[in-house]
C-alpha cells in the first residue's frame, strides 16, 4: 500500500485581558480585549486585536416590583469583534508530492524509490489578512408569579468580513485558484425562549419549555 506523511506548522501567540465590574448588584459590565499574532500571516502584519463588551441591568432590583406579577426582569445588551487567521502555507508557494497522469491511470510520487515534487496549483498571497466576525445583540429576561412563567428573548446580528477563499481561476494561467480575502456575511435573527410551572407542589412539579428561532444568513459582498 502507497502511505503518506505530512506535517503542517502553525504558531499562534495570544494576549488576553478582561474587567468585570458591578453596582449595587443590579448594574453589570465586562470588557474583554485579545490581540493575537499567528504565523500564518504576513510577518510585518501579522497581528490583530479585537475586543469585546457586554452590559446587564438587572431592573428588578433597582425598582420595587413587589405589587406587580413580575418576579424577575433583566436587560442585556453586548458588542463583540473576533479575529481569525489564516491556514498554513498560504503567503507563499510550496512544494507538493509529485502526481503524474498517464492513459492508463496516474503515479503518486514516492514511487520505486523516486521522490517528485510540483510547486502548488494555487497562488499564494504575501497581503493576506485576518478574518473578522462583529456581532451585536440584544436580550431581555423577565419571569413572572414567583418564577411560574417566564420568557427570554435574544436579537443578534453578525457581520463576518474578508473570508479566505481559494477562488478558480483559468487554467490556462498554469495555476487552478487564487488566495484571497473577500466576501461579506450577514447572520441575524431571533431566539425566544418560553417556559412555565403550571404544576408545583410538595411532591410533584411539572416543567414546560419551547423554543423558537429564526436566523437569517445573506452573502451581501462576494
Amino acid at each position: 500500500p502507497t502511505t503518506f506523511d505530512a506535517t503542517s506548522r502553525r504558531r499562534l501567540f495570544g494576549i488576553y485581558g478582561q474587567a468585570v465590574l458591578g453596582f449595587k448588584d443590579q448594574l453589570y459590565l465586562t470588557l474583554n480585549a485579545r490581540n493575537d499574532w499567528s504565523s500564518t500571516l504576513p510577518i510585518d502584519n501579522n497581528h490583530f486585536f479585537y475586543p469585546g463588551a457586554n452590559l446587564s441591568w438587572v431592573a428588578s432590583r433597582t425598582f420595587d416590583l413587589g405589587n406587580s406579577p413580575i418576579s424577575y426582569l433583566k436587560f442585556r445588551a453586548g458588542y463583540g469583534k473576533t479575529g481569525f487567521d489564516a491556514a498554513p502555507y498560504q503567503l507563499y508557494p510550496v512544494l507538493v508530492i509529485g502526481n503524474v497522469t498517464l492513459p492508463f491511470g496516474s503515479i503518486t510520487f514516492p514511487f520505486n524509490g523516486v521522490s517528485s515534487f510540483l510547486i502548488q496549483n494555487s497562488i499564494a498571497n504575501a497581503k493576506l489578512q485576518p478574518v473578522f466576525t462583529k456581532e451585536a445583540e440584544a436580550g431581555v429576561e423577565i419571569r413572572f408569579f414567583h418564577d411560574r412563567l417566564g420568557i427570554d428573548a435574544t436579537v443578534y446580528d453578525k457581520r463576518t468580513d474578508g473570508q479566505i477563499f481559494n477562488v478558480p481561476i483559468a487554467p490556462s494561467t498554469g495555476y487552478t485558484s487564487l488566495v484571497q480575502n473577500l466576501g461579506l456575511v450577514s447572520n441575524n435573527g431571533v431566539e425566544i425562549s418560553f417556559n412555565a410551572k403550571p404544576v408545583e407542589s410538595t411532591n410533584f412539579h411539572r416543567d414546560l419549555t419551547f423554543n423558537f428561532s429564526k436566523h437569517r444568513n445573506n452573502v451581501i459582498k462576494l
